[in-house]
């Protein structure tokens, strides 16, 4: 079951509007603001608790374990409730992300720019939601965290321009008798492993960096803020496409991420912010981290 957050069913190609802005933080000593905020806080709250499927390949799986997130401030509260990944589900998201490569690669420089103009616009008009999100499962504040959702569309704005920017770059030499071109390719599955604290600007700007460059994602969020990368997965269920391909690979960095070095030859980019604890396999650890 996804969030209550638009997802995009769709890729409908966009142009981006104007040269580069940063998305202006709101004012939340203005009556209006601070009543739509705490709308928002009632609305996010009555879909708190709700139990989530694990999404490989587009496959709802759901596990014996499960992973709760409570609310920091209320930690009798029930956020969400999300299933526990374990070493048995690697190899298939993997399988999944190079299957849904194969396709993804070859979209145009257009349509993935056109991809992170559609979630930034679904980002802004639900923007208040996506900072309830964070204030009930990483303890933000309003400020803190309308600033991280502001950032994430800063992020999704400019990659959008910079993709277009990319697929129009010529080589800078051009040696006599010859016809050079310079082209940016794909390099296939990336791991996206972010931190608890900026879950939605370094989980969703992560993702979209790969994408953007016509890669797929394996997303394994912190298991400090699992709804949060829940919300970020949901957005990218595009027509069948499942470019990220684990929505919420769910677990224990150690359990997940560790066991992710038995394919790492075929993971060709990891990104992650914290530096990930291989408790149960040094190196399994150190040859992800090597990517």
């Amino acid at each position: 079951m996804a969030a209550t957050i638009e997802t995009i069913s769709a890729i409908s190609l966009h142009s981006p509007r104007g040269e580069f802005r940063n998305s202006p933080h709101l004012d939340f000593t203005n009556p209006e603001n601070a009543r739509a905020m705490r709308d928002a806080l009632r609305q996010v709250h009555s879909q708190l608790g709700t139990e989530y499927d694990l999404v490989i390949g587009g496959q709802m799986v759901r596990t014996k374990d499960k992973i709760k997130s409570l609310n920091p401030a209320k930690p009798s509260e029930v956020v969400g409730i999300h299933q526990k990944s374990g070493a048995e589900h690697v190899e298939p998201a993997m399988e999944a992300a190079l299957h849904a490569s194969e396709s993804w690669r070859t979209t145009s420089w257009e349509e993935r720019a056109s991809l992170l103009l559609n979630a930034s616009a679904i980002i802004q008009s639900r923007r208040l939601q996506f900072n309830a999100w964070m204030v009930y499962e990483v303890g933000k504040n309003w400020m803190e965290a309308d600033a991280d959702t502001a950032e994430t569309i800063d992020f999704l704005e400019f990659y959008a321009r910079e993709a277009l920017r990319l697929s129009r770059v010529q080589t800078p030499v051009q040696l006599p008798g010859e016809q050079d071109e310079l082209l940016y390719i794909p390099l296939g599955v990336g791991a996206v492993i972010p931190p608890w604290n900026f879950p939605f600007v370094l989980g969703l700007s992560e993702v979209v960096t790969a994408l953007m460059a016509g890669n797929t994602v394996i997303l394994k969020p912190s298991e400090l803020a699992p709804q949060c990368g829940q919300v970020v997965a949901d957005m990218f269920a595009v027509r069948g496409i499942d470019a990220v391909t684990a929505a919420a690979a769910h677990g224990r960095r150690g359990d997940v991420a560790g066991h992710a070095g038995d394919v790492v030859p075929e993971i060709r980019c990891a990104i992650e912010e914290v530096r990930v604890p291989f408790e149960r396999d040094d190196r399994r650890g150190g040859r992800l981290q090597g990517v």
